[in-house]
């Protein structure tokens, strides 16, 4: 039996998957980070400003607001990085499907004999 031998079409997908994985997965943690960052920082001063007392209990708000964010924040970026490669899979192979039916119609028949 002979090996499994990708056609030039699906190495671009592999590769193309592969970029987006990467790519998707750290574009989304970079950001959900400065999110993070952000939205803790907001908490800190609603608590410091609200409170007037002691600063720690309010430090300890903003780590783990900050710690919550980004748990959910890598969730996301994971999520972003891997489900649009089925799809993108699903699509390529489509219109690899659509390209290959139009060709063999525009082929002339044989004539059989």
């Amino acid at each position: 039996m002979r090996g499994f031998r990708p056609k030039p079409w699906q190495w671009i997908a592999i590769v193309l998957s592969v970029l987006w994985a990467i790519g998707a997965w750290l574009v989304t943690l970079n950001s959900s980070e400065r999110d993070a960052e952000a939205i803790s920082a907001r908490f800190y001063d609603d608590c410091v400003f609200s409170r007037n007392d002691a600063a720690e209990d309010c430090s300890t708000t903003r780590r783990q607001v900050r710690d919550f964010q980004m748990a959910l924040g890598r969730k996301q970026a994971a999520a972003r990085a891997i489900l649009p490669i089925p799809l993108g899979w699903m699509v390529i192979w489509l219109v690899n499907v659509i390209v290959r039916s139009i060709r063999r119609g525009l082929q002339p028949e044989v004539e059989r004999q």
